[in-house]
């Protein structure tokens, strides 16, 4: 059975992601929750160090730490730190707004 596409808003935002001149070294995914775009986008870019996630609530980061299969997915609980801005190439911050 093929597997369903992901959201419109999911590969938007991976699509932006990647959209400047070079492939980004250094991801970081503010409010990451499962690490969906992360893995998404470990598999976009073989060239990449480090996707990171960062996400308020445990049981997000827990589940995100499971799904991983990648050894340069990492994820931690807790909040964006103004001198993170200095470390990562691209910062992604996914919205979903209900209408």
């Amino acid at each position: 059975m093929a597997r369903p596409a992901a959201p419109r808003h999911r590969r938007q935002g991976i699509d932006l992601a990647l959209a400047g001149p070079a492939r980004p070294r250094r991801v970081l995914d503010v409010g990451c929750g499962t690490g969906y775009l992360l893995r998404r986008l470990a598999a976009r870019v073989p060239e990449a160090r480090e996707l990171a996630g960062i996400d308020a609530a445990p049981a997000m980061i827990e589940t995100a730490r499971t799904m991983a299969s990648d050894s340069r997915l990492l994820a931690e609980a807790g909040f964006l730190a103004p001198q993170w801005h200095d470390l990562y190439a691209v910062i992604i911050r996914a919205a979903i707004t209900a209408k």
